[in-house]
């Protein structure tokens, strides 16, 4: 998120994760900021005025919580573009999304 985003009133939102990169890189704090690596922590997951929605991935039970293989890395990686497809894997998150963008 841009570090100046602000939420709108009477706005609602959502973020819908796969456990990924992006999500993983929040949890390696840059020793300069203190904060996560990606965008300094400024992220729908750790922002309140977002509902979350977490799914797992197809290949979650692979990893071991260390993320130090490159198949976990890819893991990772197939997880970040999950969310963005129409694979039957995302069938759930699909479902969600339409049925927030239709309340």
């Amino acid at each position: 998120m841009l570090p100046d985003w602000k939420p709108q009133p009477n706005t609602e939102y959502s973020n819908l994760f796969y456990y990924d990169l992006l999500v993983h890189g929040q949890g390696v704090t840059n020793l300069i900021t203190n904060k996560g690596m990606v965008w300094d922590g400024n992220n729908p997951i750790y922002r309140d005025e977002f509902e979350q929605h977490s799914y797992r991935g197809p290949e979650d039970d692979k990893m071991d919580g260390a993320i130090d293989t490159v198949e976990e890395g890819n893991i990772l990686m197939n997880n970040h573009s999950l969310i963005a497809s129409n694979s039957q894997d995302n069938m759930k998150a699909l479902e969600d999304m339409l049925g927030i963008v239709t309340r």
